[in-house]
């Protein structure tokens, strides 16, 4: 059981850095545990709702087949 834990914690954390490291610090400032309820509650309603709106759009306008997704789990 510990060790299913440990797997499900590494890949959370790489899921995590793949996605801030696709939008960026500008379109998605990180968030941690010290971060306000009520800050946590602006950048879900704000930065973050945006880019998950952006998750299966084309990154860019040339090449249709490279979503946001594609590009974060070729990270992961």
């Amino acid at each position: 059981m510990a060790k299913h834990r440990s797997l499900r914690s590494s890949l959370t954390s790489q899921i995590k850095e793949a996605v801030f490291s696709i939008f960026g610090e500008v379109s998605l400032p990180s968030v941690n545990m010290n971060t306000s309820s009520s800050d946590l509650s602006k950048w879900k309603s704000g930065a973050a709702k945006e880019c998950y709106k952006k998750l299966f759009e084309p990154i860019s306008k040339d090449d249709d087949q490279v979503t946001y997704m594609s590009r974060i789990l070729e990270k992961v």
